[in-house]
């Protein structure tokens, strides 16, 4: 997950510190939110059903104070000049009527007085068809109509009626209508203790502010409809945390609001939070300080050590670390820079040793040089006293001719019976065999040339070449070749009897030293004429198959002398390996061919087992090819 010690520091650090350090911020703010607004929602649901109660008790109050008048005393509702006197007097005693209204039981206004206006009595209007006499005549209760606005004032009105009857029998004797006053809730709401920026207020069933501390809101006709989000827009358009509890009076529904304002409501909650936020800042800042500090002094200083370290891998053993501390990595460094000094010790004794190395290695290189070189003159000498001996092979019968054709010619002339025709032909005979004896001359010194120069050459050729200097050799021992050309169309077949057959195939050429190939040849045929010696091979043959491709000329010498055993095939081309017995071989004829085929020639020589006998095959590069200029 980290790559660098320093990643893994700082990672450390914020997983391990900072992560757990803000969870719990984030858990300790969310719980002291939380009991901030349980708090705030008991403190202002409370205080909602404070001033919800002391609103029904001062309606209640005052319409029991005036239901108590119409019921123990007598009214004189028959009169209205009376009973206007009587409403009067209780208008009089108790402010908190704005006006009130006797209606009789056939809904006829009977008295009607105000407040503050002198009013006649209005006997033509009618109430009859109107839910302020219908409701309280048919269901014996309190009828509450809409809260209105008093054009002289402006104040909140509350119109409530309720059914008058006799307390003896009973009897329906009309309707009383009260417009009570809510301007005396203000002064009750303005009374009560809030907190800074908390506001109570009632609304009425169309939203309608109707008591408020401040008189100009509810002057100002001020409508607000509550939402049932705790947290938003309040009735003066800030944030705001918002409570409410709901009074049903009859038929309207009255609202009491407590609102505060979110900056104050949560003021204590934004400290403790700012608190917080500072003691985190500070706890992290801290925390950086403390991971610069370790990064400084622990992981700078490994990391310099890393860098030093490679630079030492890279060959530099001069570099060392700088010692900035005494402490443990103080040690590291100074032992590490003691390990470097011996190091770069211990490198200079083994460049010397190396050096001193180097010298043996190549005193010993040029010693097996000359060795190897030794070995090839020994192994060309040797080769070159069995090319006697197959020149040997080859001149005995040519010269056993010589020989009868001068005692012929000898006897012919001392007898004076020679023609001149026979002198003739006997002598062009002796002429041809000593040219065939002379060619076979040419090809030794060719074989054993000390020519270094690399040339062109036919394989072919060159095969031939090298066949008629042990053709005889093979033939004493018996050994039955043939060559197989299978690069020409007509796929020749050489054997012993058509030697003077020619390959016109010119693309089977090499580059390299004829003389070389043809030791590599002697090697591989020496090789198999020791194996049939060996095994008593009683018809020994070799075939000698020629290929070439795009690229190479691939010669397969192939026996029949039983084949390698398979725990020496391996090792036959190791220098002094031999399993003939000792004075028999030197082992080195296969390792000096070997050596000629892939290093001189660049070519490749292997061996392998076949069902009875054995194949040396030689790859071969074929020679480039010739550019006219």
């Amino acid at each position: 997950m980290f790559k660098t010690l320093r990643a893994k520091v700082v990672g450390s650090f914020i997983l391990l510190v900072i992560i757990p350090i803000l969870i719990g911020a984030t858990v300790i703010l969310t719980q002291i939110k939380n009991t901030e607004m349980n708090q705030l929602n008991i403190i202002h649901t409370q205080m909602t059903k404070r001033v919800a109660s002391e609103f029904e008790n001062y309606v209640n109050n005052n319409m029991s104070q005036l239901k108590h008048l119409t019921d123990l005393h007598n009214m004189p509702f028959n009169t209205p000049a009376n009973l206007k006197d009587k409403l009067t007097a209780q208008i009089m005693f108790n402010n908190n009527f704005d006006q009130l209204i006797f209606i009789d039981a056939e809904g006829n206004e009977i008295a009607h007085v105000h407040r503050f206006k002198i009013l006649p009595i209005h006997q033509d209007k009618k109430y009859a068809k109107e839910m302020e006499y219908l409701y309280p005549k048919l269901n014996k209760s309190m009828y509450f109509g809409d809260v209105s606005f008093a054009p002289e004032t402006g104040e909140p009105i509350a119109d409530i009626s309720f059914d008058v009857r006799d307390l003896v029998s009973k009897e329906f004797k009309g309707v009383m209508i009260t417009s009570l006053r809510l301007k005396p809730i203000w002064n009750l709401l303005a009374n009560i203790s809030v907190q800074p920026g908390q506001q109570i207020y009632i609304l009425d069933s169309d939203g309608r502010l109707v008591a408020h501390p401040n008189p100009s809101m509810v002057l100002r006709n001020t409508i607000y409809k509550v939402s049932d989000e705790t947290i938003t827009k309040g009735i003066t358009g800030d944030l705001a945390y918002i409570c409410y509890t709901k009074i049903d009076l009859g038929n309207q529904l009255f609202t009491i609001v407590s609102e505060h304002k979110i900056t104050e409501a949560f003021k204590l909650l934004n400290y403790i939070a700012f608190i917080i936020f500072l003691v985190v800042a500070s706890t992290i800042a801290m925390c950086i300080l403390l991971m610069t500090y370790n990064i400084k002094c622990i992981v700078n200083p490994i990391k310099h050590l890393a860098a030093v370290a490679k630079e030492i891998e890279g060959g530099n053993l001069n570099k060392t670390v700088d010692i900035i501390s005494h402490d443990e990595i103080g040690e590291m460094s100074e032992a590490f820079n003691r390990m470097t000094k011996k190091l770069k010790d211990n490198n200079m004794q083994l460049q010397e040793f190396n050096i001193g190395l180097q010298k043996k290695i190549s005193t010993e290189i040029q010693k097996t040089r000359k060795m190897e070189q030794l070995l090839f003159e020994q192994k060309k000498f040797a080769d070159m006293g069995q090319m006697i001996n197959a020149i040997a092979h080859q001149w005995r019968q040519p010269l056993n001719n010589i020989g009868l054709i001068q005692q012929y010619l000898h006897e012919g002339f001392h007898s004076k019976k020679m023609t001149v025709e026979e002198f003739d032909s006997y002598s062009q005979s002796l002429i041809s065999i000593v040219q065939n004896m002379s060619a076979t001359i040419d090809d030794f010194r060719t074989f054993f040339s000390a020519n270094k120069q690399k040339d062109r050459f036919n394989v072919v050729h060159a095969l031939k070449d090298f066949l008629k200097l042990t053709s005889a050799q093979l033939d004493s021992s018996n050994i039955k070749y043939s060559i197989e050309c299978k690069a020409c169309d007509n796929r020749h077949i050489y054997d012993v009897n058509s030697m003077d057959l020619i390959c016109k195939n010119t693309e089977i050429e090499i580059l390299g030293h004829s003389g070389e190939f043809k030791q590599v040849l002697q090697n591989i045929i020496s090789n198999a004429r020791d194996a049939f010696m060996d095994h008593e091979t009683p018809s020994p043959a070799i075939t000698i198959i020629l290929d070439v491709t795009k690229t190479s000329v691939i010669l397969t010498f192939r026996d029949n002398a039983g084949g390698i055993p398979e725990d020496v095939l391996p090792k036959i081309f190791d220098p002094y390996f031999t399993t003939k017995d000792e004075g028999k071989g030197t082992g080195i004829g296969l390792y000096i061919s070997k050596v000629i085929v892939d290093d001189h020639f660049g070519g490749r020589l292997r061996a392998e087992n076949i069902n009875g006998g054995a194949e040396f095959i030689l790859t071969l590069p074929k020679a480039p090819a010739k550019f006219e200029i």
